[in-house]
C-alpha cells in the first residue's frame, strides 16, 4: 500500500481527515502521522500489543512499529505494562504497552427538562463517575452543577487538570440562557473545550455506530420526549443542515402516554412524516428513541410500521427501536472522545519534549 492510500486508511480508522501539506509545515511526515493514528485506534480496539503485534495490524515494517512504540512512550501516550512471556519471546519483543486511562477525560452533561445528569469517562472511553442534579433552571442551579462536577471528579480521584473536553447534550428546542451559562461555568471552572448539541443528534450518533456493522448508513433517529425531533445520519455522518438546526427543532407535540399506550392520531402524524422523510432521502432505516416509558417507544414503532404498511409504502425501509444503552452519553462520549484524541495526539506530534502523561 503507497503512502497516500495508508495514511488515507488510517484517517478512516480514526475518523478524521489528515491534510499532507498542513503536516509537511509542521514538520510532520503524513506517513508517520498516519501510522500512530493507526497504532492509537488498534490499542483503543484491542486493549494493549506488543510492537510485534502492532507492525503485524497496522502493516508497518517491525523497526518502524519499535520506533512508534518508543516515541510514543517518551511523550506518555503509551506505557509499558511489562512482559508478555507467550510463544517463547523475551527482552523487547515480549514488551506490551497500552494507552493510559487517565491521559485524559471527558465529561458529559445531559439536560432536560426534568433532571440533569453528569458523567466522567476517561480517555480509552470507560464510564469513571455519574451522577444526577436537578434540572438547569437557572444561573445560581448551572453553577451547582459546575461545583457538583468538580465534586465528582474529585471523589473518583480524576485529576481535573486532565479534563480536556466537555459535551453538553440539551433536549429542549432552543438553547435557554441558563443552559448557555452551565457551558460558560464550565469552560471557566474546568479550562476545557464546550461543546453544546441536541440529545437526538448525539442518540443518532450512537446508534450509528450500533448499525454501522449491519451496513446502515442512512436512517433517521426520531427522538420522542415532551416534543419529538428528528435526527439524520447520511453517508454514515451526522447532517445538521445549513443552518446547524437539523436535529434541534420540535416537529410536533408529544402525547401523554398512558403505559404502553400512544395516541392514533399521534401515529398518524409521526407516519405520515415518516414516509415523507424516507422517500425524500432513501433511508435505510427508521429509528424511533427518547425519555418516554419503553413500552410506549416499543408500542409507537409497532403502530407506525402497521400504519407504513396500512398506506401500502412498500419503500418504506424498516422501523426498530433504539437498543443502545444510554444513548445520550455513548453519543456524546465518541463526540467527546474523537476531539480529545486529536488534542492528545497534536500534543505528542507538535510537542516533542513535553510528555503528555507522566
Amino acid at each position: 500500500m503507497g503512502s497516500i492510500e495508508h495514511t488515507k486508511a488510517a484517517a478512516r480508522l480514526w475518523g478524521v481527515t489528515i491534510d499532507q501539506r498542513h503536516a509537511r509545515r509542521r514538520g510532520i511526515h503524513p506517513l508517520r502521522e498516519a501510522n500512530d493514528r493507526a497504532a492509537l485506534q488498534f490499542l483503543l480496539s484491542h486493549g494493549a500489543a506488543t510492537p510485534i503485534e502492532l507492525s503485524t495490524s497496522i502493516g508497518v515494517s517491525r523497526p518502524t512499529a519499535y520506533a512508534l512504540v518508543a516515541r510514543l512512550a517518551e511523550r506518555g501516550v503509551l506505557r509499558c505494562m511489562g512482559t508478555q512471556r507467550t510463544l517463547g519471546r523475551r527482552g523487547p519483543e515480549s514488551l506490551t504497552y497500552e494507552i493510559p486511562p487517565s491521559m485524559a477525560y471527558v465529561v458529559v452533561v445531559e439536560v432536560t427538562r426534568e433532571r440533569t445528569r453528569v458523567s466522567i469517562v476517561n480517555f480509552v472511553g470507560t464510564l469513571i463517575a455519574d451522577m444526577r442534579c436537578p434540572p438547569v433552571t437557572s444561573r445560581r442551579r448551572s453553577r451547582v452543577v459546575v461545583d457538583k462536577t468538580v465534586r465528582l471528579a474529585t471523589d473518583a480521584a480524576v485529576d481535573i487538570q486532565r479534563i480536556r473536553h466537555a459535551v453538553v447534550g440539551v433536549e429542549m428546542a432552543e438553547t435557554t440562557c441558563d443552559v448557555a451559562a452551565l457551558c460558560e461555568s464550565m469552560r471557566t471552572r474546568l479550562a476545557c473545550s464546550v461543546v453544546l448539541d441536541s440529545v437526538a443528534n448525539l442518540a443518532a450518533v450512537a446508534e450509528r455506530d450500533a448499525l454501522a456493522a449491519a451496513g446502515v448508513r442512512d436512517f433517521a433517529l426520531m427522538w420522542i420526549a415532551d416534543e419529538a425531533k428528528v435526527a439524520i445520519i447520511a453517508d454514515g455522518r451526522l447532517f445538521r443542515g445549513p443552518s446547524g438546526r437539523v436535529g434541534w427543532r420540535d416537529l410536533l407535540q408529544v402525547p401523554a402516554a398512558a403505559g404502553s399506550q400512544v395516541s392514533a392520531c399521534f401515529v398518524d402524524e409521526i407516519a405520515t412524516y415518516a414516509v415523507t422523510l424516507a422517500r425524500t432521502l432513501d433511508l435505510d432505516r427508521i429509528v424511533l428513541a427518547g425519555t418516554v416509558p419503553e413500552g410506549a417507544v416499543a408500542a409507537l414503532a409497532q403502530g407506525l410500521q402497521d400504519r407504513i404498511a396500512a398506506i401500502g409504502a412498500l419503500d418504506i425501509p424498516p422501523v426498530s427501536v433504539q437498543t443502545t444503552p444510554n444513548p445520550v452519553l455513548a453519543g456524546a462520549s465518541c463526540v467527546g472522545l474523537a476531539a480529545v484524541r486529536e488534542l492528545v495526539l497534536y500534543d505528542a506530534l507538535n510537542n516533542p519534549n513535553t510528555a503528555v502523561e507522566r
